[in-house]
């Protein structure tokens, strides 16, 4: 992802206050529009200083980043709305976030090391096959108490 000063951020922003429509900003300096209204949207709340870039690596508390995602649900707020809400300037880590706390549970959050393994397919297989073990066993104890009945009615016959 390319990173953009904050001059240039400002120079959009500004365009955008003299009237020129998100989507010839967009078009213009081949930008996604989503990033320029993010820019807009953090300018307007906490401004120059909701346009400077972050160091990468921004590191975020497992009960904060519980507390987003709790936050966004309650209030059914898309990813960008919670970003401006608590300060984070890129909506895509709320997203991160959201996708390791469907496929991992808080747990991951939580911990230091809430990377998701590299190999995801792993665990969707596992997760596979313990569903079709279950549907199995189940079937299995269908399959017994049928023929425990049908051995009781012979015997009744």
């Amino acid at each position: 992802m390319t990173k953009y000063s904050v001059d240039f951020k400002l120079k959009i922003v500004k365009e955008n206050e003299q009237g020129v429509k998100i989507a010839d900003l967009s078009k213009k300096y081949t930008i996604n529009s989503s990033s320029i209204i993010n820019w807009i949207e953090r300018y307007e709340k906490y401004g120059l200083e909701g346009l400077r870039i972050r160091s990468s690596g921004y590191d975020y508390d497992g009960k904060f980043k519980l507390k987003v995602l709790e936050w966004k649900k309650v209030n059914q707020a898309t990813h960008s709305q919670t970003a401006l809400k608590f300060d984070i300037s890129n909506p895509g880590t709320i997203a991160n976030w959201q996708k390791k706390f469907n496929l991992l549970g808080p747990e991951v959050l939580l911990s230091r090391q809430s990377r998701i393994p590299e190999n995801k397919s792993k665990i969707v297989q596992l997760e596979k096959l313990k569903r079709e073990n279950r549907a199995l066993l189940i079937e299995n104890k269908y399959l017994k108490k049928i023929q425990a009945l049908t051995q009781k009615q012979v015997i009744w016959n």
